[in-house]
């Protein structure tokens, strides 16, 4: 795929932190934008995670660029996420968004560790990069989900009818 491949590893840092950052901030929007409470605690958990994320990746800075301040791009590898959170995307469209974002998120972590000298580098970009595959994985079935019932995130608590089947004698 070649993402990046003419960046420095100062600006790779650089870009998958920013890449965090928004990734962050996307999970935030879309967590204000549901009712629905068990999307909500999933959405604020991505989250959680992404800022997890960063700041392994701001302590990776830290190690490899001692004294070199911190400067990030602009917008991250998916430009359409920062647009997404200033226009009034539908929930369905910040899924199909957010599942791009943690596929190319993936594949430059994966393609970062197969560049990368270092064996603490190398684990630490798989690690990351199997995270997002496990992201991408988790928006899949909800978006899924959302596809088969689209009211589900606009209700605190969605019902598939079990309080209509009999399990007693």
């Amino acid at each position: 795929m070649g993402i990046a491949e003419d960046l420095t590893p100062l600006e790779l840092l650089g870009v998958a932190i920013r890449s965090e950052i928004e990734a962050a901030d996307l999970y935030r929007h879309m967590a204000a934008r549901v009712a629905n409470l068990d999307l909500r605690e999933r959405l604020t958990f991505l989250q959680h995670e992404e800022e997890k994320h960063r700041r392994l990746l701001e302590a990776a800075y830290e190690r490899q660029f001692p004294g070199v301040e911190r400067v990030l791009p602009a917008q991250s590898l998916v430009p359409t996420v920062l647009r997404a959170l200033q226009e009034e995307t539908s929930i369905p469209e910040l899924f199909r968004l957010a599942i791009e974002a943690e596929r190319t998120a993936a594949t430059f972590y994966a393609e970062l560790a197969g560049r990368a000298e270092e064996e603490a580098s190398r684990t630490l970009l798989r690690y990351l990069s199997q995270m997002e595959r496990g992201h991408e994985v988790l928006l899949q079935s909800e978006f899924e989900f959302i596809q088969q019932f689209p009211t589900s995130y606009q209700v605190e608590h969605f019902s598939l009818g079990q309080e209509m089947i009999h399990l007693g004698p």
